[in-house]
């Protein structure tokens, strides 16, 4: 087995110590800054946060690595646990490689192309994005002006650098609150209870599948400020998703119909925001960044292991604008949760491959 590469294993040990969720980004955003102006690497940050850094190649056709800075939970707390074979938590929180594993290559290949006063085959863009886990705000409000390049490789997949997303879904989310009246339980009538109707409409709401081909989920619901009244406000939080961008569209019309219909039964206002927050993806498996990323892998004895996921990442986003997107695995396994862990094999050999697909 190689050994570690102790650098790049300190970076994303520095990294995953910052405890921060969108949008309070400040510290891990600062410590990116300090090791590019450390390592001399040219970058702009834009109105939303994110950072573009340049490394300067043979080809000025650039190609883009992006991996997102946020987390998806405070970290709470919890103490890392380094094994020969994982880097993971003591179980009370989520350990952060999702998706610091990729800034970490990411920083890492700054400082060794100016270590090395190595020129890369190709310009390089280092894509650092903010609020992915937020629902892609990063990449949806990235200022294009500073990102020239027509390819991205995005770290944000499970396991290893060879697994590669073929298929991502269209996702829409949908926020609904109901406006009712306030009222003590002895005068019940006298109110109009937002809660009860609420929770009619959610019931009467199939989730899981809704309709063949499209999912829909409510995770957040609220009624209420206090158990002695009559709640007169009531809020829910949900989302649908598909591989199908029309039937996502059909659905999300639907729901909002459905919500404002219940809402009328009970003479409740109803204000249902619906909105499309990110389109479809499909890998173009005969596009040249693919064949790029095959034969990258066949130098470190790997084949791409082609997989579909029920996941939203900012590749999607970056494809919908034109961009020939790749995304790969990082060595990240079990996020966002507390069995969360970094296989640290798969982490070194997702360097050895930017390294081998950037450098020529």
């Amino acid at each position: 087995m190689t050994p570690p590469n102790q650098t790049l294993e300190k970076t994303f040990l520095d990294l995953v110590a910052i405890d921060e969720v969108h949008p309070h980004e400040d510290k891990v955003l600062a410590y990116i800054k300090q090791r590019l102006d450390a390592s001399r690497t040219h970058y702009h940050q834009d109105k939303t946060g994110n950072i573009v850094a340049r490394l300067a190649g043979a080809d000025p056709r650039a190609v883009a690595l992006v991996g997102h800075v946020d987390i998806a939970a405070p970290l709470g707390g919890r103490k890392v646990v380094i094994t020969p074979k994982t880097i993971k938590t003591d179980g009370t929180g989520l350990l952060g490689a999702d998706d610091k594993a990729a800034v970490a290559v990411m920083l890492e290949l700054a400082d060794h192309v100016r270590a090395q006063k190595i020129k890369p085959a190709r310009t390089v863009e280092l894509v650092f994005t903010v609020g992915e886990e937020a629902g892609v705000v990063g990449v949806t409000g990235l200022d294009m002006s500073y990102f020239t390049a027509p390819e991205a490789l995005v770290f944000d997949w499970l396991g290893s650098v060879s697994n590669v997303v073929t298929q991502s879904p269209a996702y829409c989310k949908i926020d609904v609150e109901y406006i009712g009246r306030d009222a003590h339980p002895a005068e019940w009538r006298s109110g109009k209870n937002a809660g009860a109707a609420l929770i009619e409409a959610a019931a009467g709401l199939r989730q899981g599948e809704y309709v063949p081909g499209v999912t829909c989920n409510i995770g957040i619901f609220s009624a209420g400020n206090a158990r002695n009244k009559v709640p007169g406000r009531a809020n829910l939080r949900g989302e649908i998703r598909s591989f199908d961008a029309v039937k996502v569209k059909h659905s999300a019309a639907e729901i909002e119909v459905h919500f404002k219909t219940v809402a009328q039964k009970h003479a409740i206002e109803a204000v249902v925001d619906v909105s499309f927050e990110n389109p479809g993806y499909t890998l173009d498996q005969a596009g040249g960044l693919f064949a790029s990323v095959t034969k990258a892998l066949g130098t470190l004895g790997l084949k791409p292991n082609l997989e579909s996921t029920y996941g939203c990442f900012d590749g999607n986003v970056l494809a919908a604008r034109g961009l020939d997107v790749v995304m790969l695995g990082a060595g990240c396994h079990n996020p966002h949760s507390p069995s969360e862990y970094l296989d640290r094999a798969e982490f070194q050999q997702a360097y050895e491959f930017v390294k081998t697909i950037t450098l020529g």
